[in-house]
């Protein structure tokens, strides 16, 4: 699945969540910068921010699937360990662009 597929589908479960109601559930929380954007945006940037990082999406949904599934990577360590070290670089410059750790980007 290609980066531009994987924005489409969580811009689409986001719509399926809060329906008509972006703009109003933006307008009470989240950064300046946030309530700014759109969904499609928000997601865009990210996926920005993990190109420009060279942070590979499909080692992130790797890691993922091990996790939902309890299992450990093949060289014993835990997916979760390894998925926070991978995605903490973009974490760092998504805050420092701007985007508050609660409501942006953690949920």
């Amino acid at each position: 699945m290609g980066m531009q597929q994987i924005v489409e589908r969580e811009i689409e479960e986001y719509r399926q969540r809060y329906g008509d109601k972006e703009e109003e559930y933006r307008k009470d929380v989240g950064s300046e910068l946030w309530k700014q954007q759109t969904f499609r945006q928000f997601f865009e940037t990210i996926d920005h921010v993990l190109d420009e990082l060279k942070i590979p999406i499909e080692e992130i949904k790797r890691l993922q699937d091990l996790i939902k599934g309890s299992r450990n990577d093949n060289d014993g360590r835990d997916p979760l360990d390894k998925l926070n070290e991978l995605i903490l670089p973009a974490y760092i410059r998504l805050r420092e662009m701007g985007y508050n750790r609660y409501p942006d980007l953690v949920r």
